[in-house]
């Protein structure tokens, strides 16, 4: 049954180069990703916004008019695209698989569109979903010539319907106009806003480096190379086999087919909290060790005359537990970082710099997350 005509913001989150991904990678793992990246979406929606299906790699929900504050719009889409960067990098970065598919998540992105307009909302077998001429309209939009005019694949287009509503200040946020033209619909003006950068400005806001002085380990490790190339070996999959205590069997060059499981993306639930590339980065993980207890791990790169110093600070979160735990297992972690500081040396000795008539490891200069 319809609940007669209302008014409200319709929005599609739509996962950019989702095509491209799913095209030779193996799917199973492909499919794993893009369901844990979707999830995250949806986790990171609040009511009153309200699920009306999953379209693919697109996830559209709406907000009826009466129940939207005046940030509600901008900070729901915000939150879900910080939530989706975090966890798209979190993945990549904890990666120790080499497939294609593990490979090359750094080219999935997200994009927005968002329109104010009326719909009547049919409710079958106790879902809602919207319906009407707007609801044409906004899913028109998704196919448009921003990645083309602009050079994004990160952004919110706002018709401008929803800009009306939202009042946002268009100098504070740098949202650029943008105009499409459709078949039947005729022209549709709006502004675009640059998630990505969004993002790093998010960020830059949330540092978080463990201070050396806060640690309760640390190892430390001379290596011969410049930071850009230890900085791949620290990230990519395919180079952190070579040298990481644990991913042997994550051996360069393997092709086979993985099933998509957790240890393939950050075994023992890690998270990437913050990087800087070709500086440091920050894990929170769990400690193999009794109790596994949370532990933050800020790994640290700095140059030195003959190539870098790689440092690993590792303290417990806060609580009982945790501080208990990290005192059993420091002996284990500590003999691990002291093998694996010895094997990347022995490596990156070995590997570089290349012979003068062969290049460098591929990748090794352009690091994984420099790519984002």
């Amino acid at each position: 049954m319809d609940d007669g005509m209302q008014q409200g913001y319709l929005i599609i989150a739509d996962i950019s180069g989702y095509t491209a991904y799913l095209t030779g990678t193996e799917l199973a793992h492909a499919q794993n990703i893009l369901s844990r990246l979707i999830q995250t979406i949806l986790d990171a929606y609040r009511p009153p916004i309200e699920l009306v299906e999953l379209e693919g790699d697109a996830v559209y929900v709406y907000l009826p008019g009466a129940d939207a504050g005046d940030q509600a719009v901008l900070g729901a889409i915000e939150r879900a695209y910080f939530a989706f960067a975090r966890q798209r990098d979190s993945m990549g970065h904890l990666a120790a698989c080499v497939c294609a598919a593990c490979r090359n998540l750094p080219m999935l992105d997200l994009k927005f569109v968002v329109h104010f307009g009326e719909f009547a909302v049919q409710r079958l077998a106790g879902r809602s979903k919207p319906i009407g001429p707007d609801v044409i309209l906004v899913h028109r939009l998704l196919k448009n010539h921003v990645a083309d005019v602009m050079g994004l694949r990160a952004y919110v287009f706002f018709t401008d319907a929803a800009l009306a509503r939202l009042g946002l200040d268009a100098a504070a946020l740098d949202l650029r106009h943008h105009r499409e033209e459709y078949e039947h619909l005729g022209e549709v003006g709006g502004a675009v806003l640059d998630l990505a950068a969004r993002w790093e400005q998010e960020r830059a806001l949330r540092r978080l480096r463990l201070d050396p002085a806060a640690a309760r380990s640390e190892h430390a490790v001379d290596v011969p190379a410049p930071p850009e190339v230890v900085w791949a070996y620290l990230t990519r999959p395919a180079f952190r086999a070579r040298w990481e205590p644990g991913l042997a069997g994550a051996a360069a060059g393997d092709t086979a087919e993985h099933a998509p499981d957790e240890h393939t993306h950050g075994a023992g639930g890690s998270t990437l909290l913050d990087w800087q590339p070709f500086e440091y980065y920050t894990l929170s993980r769990a400690l193999d060790a009794p109790l596994a207890p949370r532990v933050t791990l800020t790994t640290e790169l700095t140059p030195t005359p003959g190539g870098t110093r790689v440092a690993w600070y590792c303290a417990p979160a806060a609580g009982l537990r945790a501080a208990l735990g990290f005192t059993l297992g420091r002996g284990k972690l500590q003999a691990s970082q002291r093998a694996g500081g010895e094997r990347l040396a022995s490596v990156l000795a070995a590997e570089w710099p290349p012979p003068a008539a062969e290049s460098a490891p591929e990748g090794a200069a352009t690091p994984q997350l420099e790519d984002r």
